[in-house]
Formats: C-alpha cells, sequence, structure tokens
C-alpha cells in the first residue's frame, strides 16, 4: 500500500476498535512485504508495559542479529519467524497495527515496540491504548492449542467447521465469535456475515441445518477473502455489504429498510430488520 491507504487504512481501523482476521491479514502482508530477511540491529521499548507476555531481554536477545524470514497468521494472530526457529507472536488487542517506516521518517505515534533494521528502516508495533500481546513462542501451534483457540476461519474445512461446533447453543452471533471454536471472526464481521446469510443475530445456532451449515461455512469465506482484498478497509467493501452502511437508522444496501442495532452480551450488533427476520 502507499502512504495514502496506509492512512485511510490506519483510520479505518482506529474507528473500527478491534482488528479482526482480515486486518491482521493486512498486517501480515504488511510485514510480509517490508520487513522480510532484513538484519534486526536491535528492539526499543517504549511504555510497552502489559503487551509484553516474554520478558523484554528475551524478546530482544530472540530478535537482535536475526531475521524474519516467515509470517503466519491464525485467527487475529500474528507469527513473525526467525532464522533461529523462534516466532514472533503478536495479538493487536484493541487499535493496535504495525508499521513500517524508515529512520528518515517520523516515528509513529504509540509505537509501544520498535524492531530496527541495520539498513536503516523499522517496524513498529502500534497501540494507542496499550492492549495487545507480543510474546516469542517456539511454535504457532503450540501457541494456538496454549491459548485455546480454534482453527483459522479461512483455513478450516467444512468437515472440522462442523465438528468444531456440533455442541454449540446459543445466539448465531455468539457462536461465531467463538474464538474457541473457529479463531478470527469479531464483532464487526460477525455482522456483516449474518447480513449476508440473512439470519437475525439473535437466531438460535442449534437450529441450523446441514445445508444452512454450508452455506454459512462459505459465506464466512467468501465475506473475509473479499475484506481482506480491499485491504479490510470496510467503506471499499461492496455495495451490498452491510459494513460500508453500518450504522442505525442509515438504509440498507438490499431493501428500503433502516439498520437497527440492538445488543447482544454487551456488543452492539447492527441488521436489518426487514431483511433479517427472527
Amino acid at each position: 500500500m502507499d502512504f495514502v491507504s496506509i492512512h485511510t487504512w490506519i483510520t479505518t481501523l482506529v474507528r473500527k476498535a478491534m482488528p479482526e482476521l482480515p486486518d491482521v491479514e493486512v498486517f501480515r502482508q504488511h510485514a510480509e512485504k517490508h520487513a522480510m530477511n532484513k538484519t534486526i540491529r536491535g528492539v526499543a521499548y517504549n511504555d510497552a508495559g502489559k503487551l509484553l507476555k516474554s520478558p523484554e531481554q528475551t524478546i530482544s536477545r530472540a530478535l537482535k542479529g536475526q531475521k524474519f524470514t516467515r509470517s503466519s497468521r491464525t485467527g487475529k494472530h500474528m507469527f513473525l519467524k526467525t532464522g533461529e526457529d523462534r516466532w514472533l507472536a503478536m495479538h493487536f488487542g484493541m487499535t493496535g497495527y504495525l508499521k513500517y517506516w524508515k529512520d528518515t521518517d517520523k516515528r509513529p505515534d504509540f509505537s509501544k515496540v520498535i524492531i530496527g533494521f541495520e539498513e536503516g528502516s523499522n517496524l513498529s508495533f502500534v497501540s494507542k491504548r496499550k492492549l495487545g500481546e507480543m510474546k516469542i513462542t517456539d511454535d504457532p501451534e503450540d501457541y494456538r492449542r496454549e491459548n485455546g483457540l480454534g482453527m483459522d476461519a479461512l483455513d478450516i474445512p467444512f468437515s472440522e467447521f462442523r465438528k468444531s461446533l456440533e455442541d454449540k447453543r446459543g445466539s448465531i452471533k455468539n457462536v461465531l465469535m467463538d474464538q474457541s471454536r473457529v479463531s478470527g471472526i469479531g464483532n464487526i464481521y460477525s455482522d456483516e456475515i449474518l447480513f449476508q446469510e440473512k439470519w437475525h443475530p439473535k437466531q438460535r445456532f442449534e437450529k441450523l441445518d446441514e445445508e444452512a451449515l454450508r452455506s454459512l461455512h462459505k459465506t464466512i469465506h467468501r465475506v473475509l477473502k473479499t475484506a481482506i482484498n480491499r485491504d479490510a478497509r470496510p467503506s471499499d467493501l461492496p455495495a451490498n455489504y452491510l459494513l460500508p452502511n453500518r450504522e442505525e437508522g442509515k438504509k440498507c444496501p438490499a431493501c428500503e429498510g433502516k439498520i437497527s442495532k440492538i445488543k447482544i452480551n454487551g456488543r452492539g450488533v447492527y441488521f436489518c430488520p426487514d431483511c433479517q427476520k427472527l
């Protein structure tokens, strides 16, 4: 992305408040493009506080003199591999993101951890609210199990999707957001997935049959891939998507109705009561 695109992306992310799978995939692609195979000269910390789940010394020792050789992602969690087969694991909390910049640029505000490269550039973990997580791990799969994460929402085949959710009960909105079953879908994109399926967010998940589950699995993939292809900017999603219109009282993009807002487990949920009947 060019500078204008990055600025727009960051502004959108801050407004959305919680990075989800498409956002973190954009972060991964950003790091893959700019931060691979560059020798790390050191790591600086700026009031990182509770972000660090490994001590500063552990992170610095694992990264200094190494190069990132590979990137990976599971749901909302991202990993950068070093040449010594260690991984820097990151979760971005409420308003976190990664920003690549050069020594000649102004350091991004709220840069909590700055990874400096010998060739004169940096990768910042930016977090205004000091939320998120950074630690060193030996293996992303071990990290996934230790943190009770389900399979990635884009990687899970239908057979595993069905198996992981077979005993779930409750509103379909809450089921979609259960990171222990399927990892990566949060409040924003669950609204979109339900809007595309024309399902009310309070609909009972256990009432879905096999055909409905297959449709849901396909819609999850379609919505998340579409968002990634649009750099996770809701305003750039297709005209028939909810997210560009995700505001109470706005016109539904699929009918003449108005978007409504309700609360489910304390979260603001947006839907069209005319399209998504309970």
